[in-house]
């Protein structure tokens, strides 16, 4: 099981990734995060574009690991604690970053002590859809190419979904470690969730309607 010492280590390294201002910066924080929080000297963060897999951002470790992670990247969940003959990482955990329920990158530790377990890989799946949101948000802002009066727009919109992108990883992070409460604690901690859902839906489609051409 994930040590709630480790649950929390987890939920302060999301937290503290909202501070990158740049996707780049904020996929780059991420992965020395989790190799830390982890114990895992190789981590990558791969973009799925077109059915290929690109390295987006990696731990120094990993540098000399990419083309064997290349080759060995897949979308699906996976565990493998036994190093096969010819391969080089001993240890290697693989965890699709979903949007709903489509792809959009892997994340892939490897080389920790001990192996991984099915814990490590529920989280690392939730950790992986919270990241993927954030970092199209943070690219979507950069690339948009906005006139000088429409940065300040998307300037206040993105500040705005900071603080919502935190309430929503704090929300699910005590949705996890509060097992023992009754049902009606978990309810309110949905509708939390749902009303930020909801709010940053709302700062999207007020974008969308100033700025057509950003659909």
């Amino acid at each position: 099981m994930i040590t709630r010492e480790r649950r929390t280590d987890l939920q302060s390294l999301l937290v503290s990734c909202h501070r990158a201002p740049t996707a780049r910066e904020y996929a780059s924080d991420l992965v020395r995060g989790l190799a830390r929080v982890f114990d895992s000297p190789v981590c990558v963060w791969l973009n799925e574009t077109a059915r290929k897999f690109e390295p987006l951002a990696w731990t120094a470790d990993a540098e000399p690991h990419l083309a064997e992670i290349l080759f060995r990247c897949t979308a699906k969940p996976g565990i493998e604690n036994e190093a096969a003959p010819g391969n080089t990482l001993e240890t290697l955990i693989t965890v699709p970053m979903l949007f709903r329920s489509s792809p959009g990158g892997v994340l892939m530790l490897a080389n920790r002590c001990g192996g991984y377990t099915q814990a490590d890989c529920e989280i690392l799946l939730e950790a992986g859809r919270i990241a993927l949101l954030e970092h199209e948000k943070r690219r979507l802002a950069g690339d948009a190419g906005y006139a000088p009066g429409e940065k300040n727009i998307a300037s206040f919109v993105h500040k705005l979904r900071q603080p919502l992108s935190i309430i929503d990883t704090c929300a699910y992070f005590l949705d996890m470690v509060l097992p023992q409460f009754p049902e009606k604690s978990h309810a309110q901690i949905s509708v939390i969730q749902q009303q930020v859902a909801i709010a940053d839906r709302i700062l999207t489609e007020a974008v969308q309607s100033l700025y057509p051409s950003q659909k």
